[in-house]
């Protein structure tokens, strides 16, 4: 989460840099409660650091506000300063093991076409039917989910991210032209 926080400042540094020639330590992406939150700050010092034209995509098309188009960043903006104040507590959800690879008596080879959810200290019985003397020869894959705040960290981080890449490359168009 920090790591895509961070791609956002970075891009405002970038800006800075091209527009002004210099960078500031205080520079980061604008993120705020609020619309007009987000329209004072760029109102303010802002705009002396970015292009109209950057400034008014980022107001009007990536939304960086609860409740605006960019209320995934919004949202990323949250964690990244609740991670750093608290820890966050993830919990396990489950797990699914796919893909276990097995060997019978005679040399056979075979994969078992089942999805196992296992829980917490639980082991599930798998019979091999038509099989003896089975012996595994790959445990597959195991995929779990783990949620912050009763809500999936990998659904979380697909939208976040979903949102930073698409402010990232509409302000990198608009650099071409500025």
């Amino acid at each position: 989460m920090h790591n895509l926080q961070t791609a956002l400042d970075f891009v405002m540094n970038d800006i800075e840099f091209a527009h002004t020639g210099k960078q500031t330590k205080y520079t980061k992406f604008p993120i705020y409660d609020t619309k007009n939150g987000l329209e004072a700050a760029v109102n303010g010092g802002l705009k002396q650091k970015a292009p109209k034209e950057i400034l008014d995509f980022i107001v009007n098309d990536v939304q960086p506000y609860e409740s605006g188009n960019g209320d995934a960043i919004w949202h990323l903006h949250q964690l990244d300063i609740e991670d750093k104040h608290r820890m966050l507590i993830a919990n396990l959800v489950w797990t699914l093991i796919r893909g276990i690879c097995c060997e019978n008596g005679k040399g056979e080879k075979f994969t078992i076409n089942a999805t196992f959810i296992v829980g917490e200290d639980e082991t599930l019985p798998y019979k091999c039917v038509g099989h003896k003397n089975v012996k595994v020869t790959n445990m597959g894959n195991a995929v779990m989910d783990i949620e912050v705040g009763g809500e999936s960290v990998n659904e979380i981080l697909a939208d976040i991210t979903k949102n930073v890449i698409q402010a990232i490359d509409g302000i990198s168009k608009l650099m071409i032209y500025c």
